[in-house]
């Protein structure tokens, strides 16, 4: 089979062998028409001599050289020639010839014969061969064999080869030895001897190991084996035997990149993870997302600070490596210590990962619970388990790792007792404080939607008990709370939030802000009053909440975090601010930036003023089929019976919008200063119910096209409609306070002009009521067994009731001919259960249909389409999550310290 050199196939003369492979032999030649060196690859005998395969073989490489991609290798050329223009042939015979581009490199192979690739070269090489491999699937064409062997490295980055070529069944490439055979250089090297990785199906899916039809995220699989290769300098699925390895590609996970190279960062462990998800369904659905999410981890300021230290003299950047090792582990007493011999200015920057491919949890309510405790030894965090239940995680700033504090569900908003010992918290409508030595909470008293708190040194806790009121005091030992501070309506506030004692225990600082207004207003600002009562005290105009820290008010102004010069004597501040952080997450509708910070250490989290969501439609296997809009702060997503319109709740503070979905056109139905949000939409598909918090406390209205605003219930607690019948006779919604230990639900019949009267009122909570399509029965949550259920009960009278879900679940939606019932799990993953409602009632078994990042408030925002093949999902942007938390030490240059 081989070619001498000065062999001619047409206008080409081989000059050299490069190499062989599974799909034949390389060579080095010389096009005689344009002066140029290329590569011809000649196909074994045994496929050139199958007529369907040439044929196949040609169409695919015309196809392949018009994607012009820069990380592809080109094909020029595809030609024929006898057996009679070859050297050394015995018989006349038809050979089929490739002819690409001339790549100068080493193949990725060859280079992980070194070891493991830089963080810099995994996110850039991976980011190129993501975006190859986008550009050919969006031509029909799945690569089939992605490996280290494929891609050669070039000095203008990663090249992917063999697109295509070896494009068979997953039994003919398992069975065919010429397969399993790789090419390094000029040596062939078999990697089917006993105590060896099979070459080929290493990076193969569990799909092509059982025989079906790979795809594009069959492509995605071998990706996520080559990142994980690229980041180890290890495969990720290894057997001394074709059938050890293939058992450990289709049952087994491998070992998390984190346990191998504990430099690498979360978000991208996340990315790998999902590539290699056993299921196609579970994976990302295109290589595109993989390489938008390696772009966006390449980008990241956090990320950037791993490779700071090179740039650095050798003494330095070993200490600075070592410090920045140890700020990773937290073990920041050592680093404190060892900070001291860093030259005056030098400031480290390091990144501690979340603890669990979860992420933090800093959205919502979960809002800023990022503290320092006032001794330096502790940070707390929020992290979501399994479930999609938030805890308050401690890390011990002198310990390797972090760890969960027991009895801290659905905690917000922590704060420190002055001693370091304790934390306060607000969780299921109770202010609450436990021992970070663990042990049991302790109730201090009841509030209903809080935020913020602050402790001082002789036991009094402030707090924000609502967010539409003023600052409480409270004994830490429990008692009745007292009011500090009034909401001034000629001030337009209608908040007062993250109350924070100064030095001195008789004053405190706190947001004073409006929500008649956007976040730009000059309307929000900083006060300070006295604990006693009194006339509070402007300090500078902003939304955001501020920390006192060693002379220093510490507060967000536009995209940055300042530092602002404080004296706590006279209560003023001193000087202009300066900037010590930019891209501070920013959780814009609750007036809050993520920072903690004691004299020496600053902590944030990056993200900027984070838009937190999007519509995104699904199909039944989780494939995305649209998106609707852009990117914004949504609240709800309600389609219209005839699916021609689709109902949102968006920005801060929420309007409704209707999305015209057959024009794509968005138009604006409230524009009032605080927040509406629909629920349901009439028979006629132009009349809108919607909530409204415009009153202090929710009600529910009505709006028909051309007409004004109805208000249906309105009472002195939160009522939040949550449905209203086909017929449009029976509104159902929540009665009771958002956030407390109960709600309630309430029927009201429309147009009787009668009150409400209750459907389901227990000590439980029960909320998220739905009509069944014949209005016979009515699908709600509660949490009566302990967890969030789903259930359904006969309506009007629920004298019967049924468990729908098992292991836990929110949000239940009908089908429209209500043969399906659908519900989240707590883990955000979607529930279908079949349903037979007449002549008797029949409840299927729940199966899952896929994993989505629905927002959670608690309850997902969602619907579906009549005939349940198609969701529309407010997908809740959780990569901002995956990002580190940034360290800073130390924070200011202020050399009076």
């Amino acid at each position: 089979m081989s070619l001498s050199p000065g062999t001619r196939l047409g206008p080409y003369e081989v000059v050299s062998s490069l190499g062989a492979g599974g799909m034949g032999e390389v060579y080095r030649a010389n096009d005689s028409r344009l002066d140029r060196s290329v590569a011809v690859k000649v196909l074994p005998p045994a496929l050139s001599q199958d007529p369907q395969f040439r044929a196949r073989f040609e169409r695919e490489a015309k196809t392949i050289s018009q994607l012009n991609h820069p990380n592809i290798c080109q094909i020029y050329d595809v030609g024929e020639t006898s057996s009679d223009a070859r050297s050394g042939a015995g018989s006349r015979e038809t050979v089929s010839f490739l002819i690409m581009e001339l790549l100068e490199g080493e193949t990725l192979a060859d280079r992980l014969d070194r070891g493991p690739l830089p963080l810099a070269e995994v996110l850039r090489y991976g980011r190129q061969i993501a975006g190859a491999l986008a550009a050919a699937h969006n031509a029909g064409i799945v690569h089939r064999d992605l490996k280290p062997a494929n891609i050669m490295l070039t000095k203008s980055g990663a090249k992917l080869l063999d697109f295509g070529l070896a494009k068979k069944t997953a039994g003919v490439l398992a069975s065919d030895p010429n397969a399993l055979t790789v090419a390094r250089g000029n040596e062939q090297r078999p990697l089917t001897q006993e105590g060896t990785i099979l070459g080929t199906f290493a990076y193969m899916a569990p799909e092509q190991l059982e025989g079906d039809e790979a795809d594009s995220r069959t492509d995605i699989f071998a990706l996520g084996n080559v990142l994980y290769e690229m980041l180890t300098g290890r495969r990720a699925f290894e057997g001394k035997t074709k059938t050890s390895l293939i058992a450990a590609i289709v049952d087994r996970e491998p070992a998390p990149i984190s346990a191998v190279q504990p430099l690498t960062p979360p978000a991208l462990e996340h990315v790998v993870q999902k590539c290699l998800e056993k299921d196609p369904d579970a994976r990302w659905q295109s290589a595109r997302d993989v390489a938008t999410e390696l772009d966006w981890i390449e980008r990241s300021p956090a990320v950037a600070a791993y490779g700071e230290g090179a740039k650095r003299s050798r003494p330095m950047r070993t200490l600075i490596a070592a410090l920045m090792l140890l700020l990773l582990i937290a073990v920041a007493a050592l680093a404190w210590s060892l900070s001291r011999e860093t030259p005056q200015g030098r400031k480290l920057h390091a990144a501690i990962p979340p603890p669990s491919a979860a992420g933090f949890d800093f959205d919502g309510d979960g809002a800023g619970s990022l503290t320092l405790s006032p001794d330096g030894r502790f940070l707390t965090f929020s992290v979501p388990d399994s479930g999609g239940v938030s805890r308050l995680w401690l890390r011990e700033l002198g310990s390797a790792s972090a760890r969960q504090l027991d009895g801290t569900e659905r905690a917000m908003y922590p704060f420190w007792s002055p001693d370091s010992k304790m934390i306060g918290y607000f969780a299921d409508g109770k202010l609450r404080t436990i021992s970070i030595s663990g042990g049991p909470s302790i109730e201090i008293c009841t509030v209903q939607e809080p935020r913020g708190g602050s402790w001082s040194s002789d036991g009094t806790i402030i707090m924000a008990p609502h967010w539409r009121e003023g600052i409480w005091k409270v004994s830490a030992q429990g008692g009745t709370p007292a009011r500090v501070t009034q909401l001034r309506e000629a001030n337009k506030e209608t908040t007062h939030r993250w109350p924070q004692f100064l030095p001195d225990g008789k004053h405190f600082i706190y947001l004073a802000g409006t929500h008649l207004s956007g976040p730009a207003s000059a309307d929000n600002g900083l006060y300070v009053s006295p604990l006693e009562g009194g006339e509070p005290k402007l300090i500078v105009r902003a939304r955001s909440n501020a920390i006192y820290v060693d002379g220093y008010l510490l507060y967000l102004r536009d995209r940055y975090l300042v530092k602002h010069r404080f004296d706590a004597d006279r209560l003023e501040l001193e000087g202009e601010p300066v900037a010590i952080a930019e891209g501070v997450r920013n959780e814009i509708g609750y007036f809050r930036g993520v920072f903690a910070a004691t004299k020496d250490l600053l902590v944030y989290h990056q993200g900027g003023s984070v838009t937190s969501s999007i519509v995104q439609w699904y199909d039944r296997t989780g494939a995305k089929v649209k998106t609707t809009g852009e990117p914004t702060e949504l609240y709800a997503v309600i389609l219209s019976r005839h699916e021609k319109l689709l109902a949102i709740g968006a920005s801060d503070p929420s309007d409704i919008w209707i999305h015209d979905l057959q024009r794509d056109v968005k138009s604006r139905v409230t524009s009032h200063p605080l927040n509406d949000e629909p629920f349901a939409w009439g028979a006629d598909n132009s009349t809108i119910y919607y909530n409204s918090d415009r009153d202090v406390y929710w009600d529910v209205y009505r709006r028909r096209a051309g007409g004004a605003e109805e208000t249906l219930v309105s009472d002195s607690g939160q009522d939040f409609g949550t449905d209203v019948s086909l017929d449009e006779k029976f509104l159902l919604f929540n009665r009771g306070i958002a956030g407390a230990v109960s709600n309630d639900i309430h029927v009201f019949e429309i147009g009787s002009g009668g009150a409400s009267r209750p459907y389901i009122a227990t000590e439980f909570h029960e909320f998220e009521a739905r009509f069944s399509p014949d209005q016979r029965w009515v699908a709600y949550t509660s949490n009566e067994s302990g967890d969030m259920e789903v259930y359904i009960s006969s309506f009007p009278d629920p004298s019967l009731k049924y468990q729908v879900s098992a292991d836990g679940g929110l949000g239940p939606r009908w089908s429209a001919d209500g043969r399906e019932l659908f519900y989240f799990r707590p883990d955000r993953t979607l529930m279908s259960v079949p349903l037979t409602l007449q002549p008797s009632i029949s409840i299927g078994k729940a199966s899952a249909l896929f994993q989505t990042n629905v927002k959670m408030l608690p309850e997902p925002l969602y619907d579906v389409t009549d005939d349940g093949r198609q969701f529309v999902v407010n997908d809740f942007l959780r990569s901002a999550d995956l990002q580190p938390l940034t360290l800073v030490l130390p924070w200011s240059d202020d050399p009076r310290r």
